[in-house]
């Protein structure tokens, strides 16, 4: 089965899986947030956590679409052509490419020591990829196979 020729229900698939790793990713990074926040700095209040989970995740998601689409998409499209898709590879890009957008919506960690900022919006870039690979490509390639 070509990339190309995808059945309508392989495309609403995609799409769901698209949106389960971009939120997915959000979600679980929001989470630990959370975790961390109340637990190490000490943070209070149920009310707070939920206010935080919800922004986070809003702005997470918002902000990690943008790199799934213009780099994870065509990435995949590359990837399945070539048949070099590999269970690493997904979230080895998406923590590259949420490096990349942090350093390009937060500057240069080297200039303005942004470093943690630039890091930790990698991790949602990994869990995207990660769920991506798990949501999406890997039943995709069980199909072709």
């Amino acid at each position: 089965m070509s990339y190309l020729d995808r059945s309508n229900a392989y495309n609403e698939i995609g799409c769901a899986a698209f949106f389960l790793s971009v939120v997915g990713g959000s979600v679980i990074t929001s989470v630990g947030l959370i975790i961390y926040s109340l637990v190490v700095a000490g943070a209070s209040g149920l009310v707070g956590s939920a206010m935080l989970l919800v922004f986070g995740v809003l702005l997470s998601s918002a902000i990690g679409a943008i790199p799934a689409f213009f780099i994870g998409l065509p990435l995949t499209y590359l990837l399945a052509r070539y048949r070099l898709e590999r269970v690493w590879v997904y979230p080895l890009a998406g923590t590259l490419a949420g490096a990349l957008t942090g350093w390009l919506l937060f500057g240069s960690p080297i200039d303005n020591g942004a470093l943690g900022v630039v890091l930790f919006s990698a991790v949602p870039g990994f869990f995207a990829g990660l769920i991506w690979w798990f949501s999406y490509r890997r039943h995709e390639r069980e199909v072709s196979v």
